[in-house]
Parts: structure tokens; C-alpha cells; sequence
């Protein structure tokens, strides 16, 4: 029992002894507390009558005890000195140039160099696919014999398959035909014309004759045109030179590859060719199949150029255009790929409210892969001659950037700073530096604080 009155009474005996300490810490120190300088320790031992408390230097130098040395130490109207913007100037003081160099901050002089503002955006690679071939049935018919696969590489008029189709035989009979036919009413007109000189032929027949020999003649080039509408380059022309024997053997294999003609029996067999070169990158029938005009057979994409497909916001989006310069990096890369943009969407993607964005990346050596995913950097500017610095050199006040110039030994200047492009691990000054100043680069956190210093505290010790 007497256990547990002791705990219920242990609180308000602990609050008694904690107002006891504080009334003997406020006798003490007379109320106040303790200063920044206090606090970083930079009053101690040896220090002497000469000696801001709050701040933490001379009495005799420190500026923000009393500004008007700003002019003294600094120049002319350094005092009353605002920004671009009419902010009164900011100013950071150490106890010394050597305390500077213990705080760890080291300076550089600004400089001027050329920099690229570059977006990055997530990026996959795909086919050209203005250089896609997709090939089809021009004709009903089976497929006879599949000559690729995917990922063959093929060159521009090589056949990839081959279709039996009847209307290739009977357009190949009417093409026979038709020769035949032209070969007589030729000869007829010329039988014809040379009565006629001998007077045996009248103007009529002569007529009649040229007239027959120009029908078998557009009759020739119907029966051409069926084959070429198929998809078999023929010349009526070259064609009525051969013997009849020939002309029929040569018919039947028309576009039948070398290799393969002793295979073939049939006057329908089409050799199916690709118009570009490229890689068969998808192959959808196989032997045996019967296909209808327009039926999708092998699709051939080209490789010695890419598309590079980007997704972006409407706000970056304003600042790229075709024309500029993108690096396109991937982990399976030596090296970036570079190219041009070439095309931005004047539409926003309704799902995903971003806009497409399109580049052409060359690929004459078969590096890039069709749905390889990366990293892209867009130069949307380049600047020359630009006031540049290290990234390492910035810091905020607020929302405002800021750099430290050194003033003099132990005195920065808080200069607001208005940043444009980064890159490797340097930012555009646009506004705030003109190339010549001395600024930190390392140690800007002890600056900044030594910049809060007024804003920290009680107050001056003169105040």
C-alpha cells in the first residue's frame, strides 16, 4: 500500500523538480537563450572584448550588428543593396577566412561554356514503318511452298513463298494467246502491205489489215498487264522474239527462281517477292494453306532505319520540334544512338493525356532492336556561350535558388539566380551571374547557415 501511494504522488514530485531547475536556469542566464554562437561553439576559450555573442565574430566586422560596415568592407551602396527583383541583398560572415576553410567551402570563378537543355523521356525503338512490307495474296489461291522464315534477311525482289493460283495459269494461256494472234495478224499486215505495192490490194484491205495487227497487239498488252496485276513483270515486246516452244517454257516459269524451276509442273505457280530489303519479321500462312485476294502472308520491315517513340506532357511537348537532336541510351547499348526528331503529335493520346512524339534513329549496323526500351535526351536549346556553374553550387532560400559569392575573405553574398538548362552535373545561370565572380561550390550548407544567422536567436548583444 505504501508502494503504490508513492507512484500515484512520483508525477507531481517530478513536476516540482522540473520547476525548480528552470527557475535556478533562469536566474542564472538572466532569461535568455542560448545564441547560434553558443551553440556552434564559436565562443570559447581566449575569446576577447571584441566579439559579437550572437553572431559569432569580430564586434568590429560584423555586419549584421551594423550594416553600414557593408559599404567599408564590401563597396559603395552595399549596404542598400536589392536584387533584380527589389530583395535587399542577403550576406553570410564567418569569424575568418581560416574558419571559411574549416567550414569545409571552397570557390571557383564562374565561367562561360556552351550547354544543351535536354528533356528526358522513356523511349522504345520500333520499325520504320513507312519501310514495311506487307505482303498479300493478289489472287485466290494455295499456298504451295513457304521459302522464309522470321528473322531471315532478305533483299529487294527475292521470293518468299509460292502460290499456286489458277488465275495465274489462265492469264499466263491468255498471254500465249495473244502473241500467237499478234504473230499472225503481223504477218498478214505485211503479206498485205506488199500485194498492195504491187497493186494486187486495195486501200481497204491494206487498212483492214493494219487494223487487225493493232488489235492483237492491245490484246498482248491486256494479257501483260493481268500478269503484272499479279504480280509477273512481263514484255510482250521481248516475248514475240522467242520460238513458240520457248516462249511456252519461258511463260510457265516466269518468275520461278533457278533452283526451283525443276520443282515446278504447273503453269499457276506465283513467286510472291518482296519489294524491299529487310528482315522477315512475321510470317502467317504455311504450305498448304488456301488464301483469298488481300489474305496477309509475310511482312518484311527494313533495318537500316528506326523509329524511336516517345510519350510526353502537353507542357514539354511545346518545347520540342522536329529537327532536334535525341540521344537514345539502353542498357544492351555501347554507347548512346543518335538521331532527329521527326514528328510530334498535334493530338493528345486520349488514355494516357500525354503527347507521341516520334525520332529516326539510323541503323546501317543492325544495333538497335525493334521494341528496345531506354532513356532519351531531347535537345530542345543549345546555348552558347552561357554563364555556367556546378550543380553543387546551388542552394535555395524558400523557393528561390541561390548562389554564394565571395565578397571577401569572410564574406558571402546571397545572390538570387534564375536556372535554365542542367546537364552533367552543371546548370544555366540565365539571370543572377555575369561569368566573372567567385562563388562556393563545396561547403554551401555552412554558408546558407551562416546566412540565417540574423533570423536565429535573441538578437544583437548591443541590441
Amino acid at each position: 500500500m505504501t508502494m503504490h501511494r508513492a507512484l500515484h504522488h512520483l508525477p507531481t514530485a517530478l513536476s516540482i523538480i522540473a520547476l525548480v531547475a528552470i527557475g535556478w536556469w533562469g536566474h542564472h542566464t538572466g532569461w535568455r537563450a542560448p545564441t547560434l554562437a553558443h551553440v556552434q561553439g564559436d565562443v570559447g576559450a581566449g575569446k576577447t572584448a571584441d566579439w559579437c555573442d550572437e553572431h559569432g565574430v569580430s564586434e568590429s566586422r560584423c555586419i549584421l550588428c551594423k550594416t553600414s560596415l557593408l559599404d567599408q568592407l564590401i563597396g559603395p551602396g552595399a549596404a542598400k543593396a536589392t536584387s533584380s527583383d527589389g530583395v535587399k541583398v542577403g550576406y553570410a560572415q564567418f569569424a575568418s577566412g581560416d574558419a571559411v576553410t574549416k567550414a569545409g567551402v571552397t570557390t571557383i570563378t564562374v565561367e562561360r561554356r556552351s550547354i544543351a537543355e535536354q528533356i528526358t523521356l522513356p523511349g522504345e525503338t520500333d520499325f520504320d514503318q513507312a519501310q514495311v512490307s506487307r505482303i498479300v495474296a493478289r489472287s485466290p489461291a494455295r499456298v504451295a511452298r513457304v521459302l522464309v522464315s522470321p528473322g531471315d534477311a532478305v533483299k529487294a525482289g527475292q521470293p518468299v513463298l509460292l502460290l499456286d493460283a489458277a488465275d495465274v495459269g489462265r492469264a499466263k494461256s491468255e498471254l500465249l494467246r495473244a502473241l500467237a494472234a499478234f504473230r499472225m495478224t503481223s504477218a498478214t499486215r505485211e503479206r498485205v502491205a506488199a500485194s498492195a505495192q504491187a497493186g494486187l490490194r486495195t486501200r481497204t484491205e491494206v487498212a483492214e489489215a493494219d487494223a487487225a495487227a493493232q488489235q492483237g497487239q492491245i490484246a498482248v498488252f491486256d494479257a501483260e498487264q493481268a500478269l503484272n496485276n499479279l504480280g509477273l513483270v512481263v514484255s510482250g515486246t521481248d516475248l514475240a522474239k522467242l520460238e513458240p516452244q520457248q516462249l511456252a517454257e519461258h511463260v510457265r516459269l516466269l518468275g520461278i527462281p533457278e533452283e526451283l524451276r525443276s520443282e515446278t509442273t504447273t503453269a499457276n505457280i506465283l513467286p510472291v517477292t518482296t519489294a524491299t530489303d529487310g528482315m522477315v519479321t512475321d510470317v502467317t500462312t504455311v504450305a498448304g494453306a488456301a488464301v483469298e485476294s488481300g489474305s496477309p502472308l509475310v511482312v518484311v520491315a527494313a533495318q537500316d532505319q528506326m523509329w524511336l517513340m516517345m510519350n510526353t506532357s502537353p507542357q514539354q511537348a511545346a518545347s520540342i520540334a522536329p529537327g532536334q537532336a535525341v540521344a537514345f541510351i539502353a542498357d544492351s547499348l555501347e554507347g548512346p544512338v543518335t538521331g532527329t526528331v521527326s514528328w510530334v503529335s498535334s493530338a493528345i493520346d486520349q488514355a494516357t493525356r500525354t503527347v507521341p512524339v516520334r525520332a529516326r534513329l539510323p541503323n546501317q549496323q543492325g544495333r538497335l532492336r525493334a521494341h528496345l526500351y531506354g532513356k532519351v535526351m531531347v535537345t530542345v536549346r543549345n546555348a552558347d556561350h552561357a554563364v555556367v556553374i556546378p550543380a553543387s553550387a546551388v542552394q535555395f532560400d524558400g523557393p528561390t535558388p541561390i548562389a554564394f559569392i565571395r565578397r571577401t575573405d569572410d564574406i558571402f553574398e546571397a545572390r538570387p539566380l534564375v536556372l535554365g538548362a542542367r546537364a552533367d552535373g552543371v546548370v544555366e545561370v540565365k539571370s543572377g551571374l555575369t561569368g566573372d565572380e567567385t562563388i562556393a561550390i563545396t561547403g554551401t550548407e555552412a554558408v546558407k547557415a551562416a546566412l540565417y544567422k540574423d533570423r536565429l536567436g535573441a538578437g544583437c548583444a548591443d541590441d
